[in-house]
């Protein structure tokens, strides 16, 4: 079973209402792993596709590129493979192949990720913040006048930043909650997260926490478990599909000239 099949019968486990205890129970595999399967939500497809093949990423460029919007995956991997796919394909959608890996560097490809600017403009935290959590401002010599055109390409830092600066603006009575790899807030344990189409009840406790997808500090509330509603994971047979077999893959040239181009920057800058 390939880990995108695995990680399709978690979500199916996950809708009929089982837990990531009972879900590692049934794939016997560890809490670690199961995190690290759930990545797959945040990756764009031709991504999964060399995961499978066993052409992919590592574990830590996998978190890496996960903390990537997808549509900035899209628009890198377009970009690395614009002169390969053929004509009328769109190159965002293109696979690579056991041939094109040999040339192809996940790293460099991590790091050209990472060069997105996030503007200074776009965020609320003070240079007291910024500075705590190591991010550095370039300015933008040709941005627009009258408007702060600091910027900033570290991914990481931002989000450490958001998350200080959550921690410090809540309000007294709100508590502070990690992200999943979807960006939604994790609950402790013994709590459940209260939807919006809920009526608000007096002993809901607000929650604060920073989207690892878009870095928004995004608030909500929960609610202690009171009583837990049974339901078995264990009605039906969860069935997976058998891999179909794969056609003989047709010959592709290797990265294009573009492709090769973004790699050498990339490694360049590095």
């Amino acid at each position: 079973m390939t880990e995108s099949e695995q990680w399709r019968g978690v979500l199916d486990m996950r809708e009929k209402g089982a837990t990531d205890t009972e879900i590692c129970r049934s794939f016997m595999v560890t809490p670690a792993y199961l995190r690290g399967l759930m990545l797959l939500s945040q990756m764009h497809p031709p991504i999964i596709a060399a995961i499978d093949a066993g052409i992919g990423p590592s574990f830590q460029e996998r978190n890496a590129i996960a903390r990537t919007p997808l549509e900035r995956q899209r628009d890198v991997w377009a970009e690395i493979w614009a002169e390969s796919a053929d004509e009328g394909v769109d190159p965002a959608d293109y696979e690579m192949s056991r041939e094109e890996f040999a040339h192809f560097d996940w790293e460099d490809f991590v790091r050209y990720l990472d060069q997105v600017e996030l503007y200074a403009r776009d965020f609320e935290f003070d240079d007291e913040t910024a500075q705590e959590a190591g991010v550095v401002w370039e300015e933008d010599l040709f941005g627009q006048g009258g408007q702060d055109n600091r910027y900033c390409t570290q991914f990481a830092a931002i989000f450490k930043a958001q998350q200080i600066w959550a921690e410090k603006t809540k309000p007294e009575d709100c508590v502070f909650i990690q992200a999943n790899e979807y960006g939604e807030g994790i609950v402790p344990e013994g709590h459940r997260s209260v939807g919006s189409w809920e009526m608000e009840q007096a002993d809901d406790i607000p929650t604060i926490w920073v989207s690892s997808r878009t870095l928004a500090i995004k608030t909500g509330r929960m609610r202690k478990i009171t009583q837990r509603t049974a339901q078995s994971c264990e009605e039906g047979s969860l069935s997976f599909s058998s891999a179909q077999s794969a056609e003989k893959p047709k010959e592709r040239a290797d990265i294009s000239g573009t492709g090769q181009k973004i790699i050498g920057e990339v490694r360049t800058q590095a």
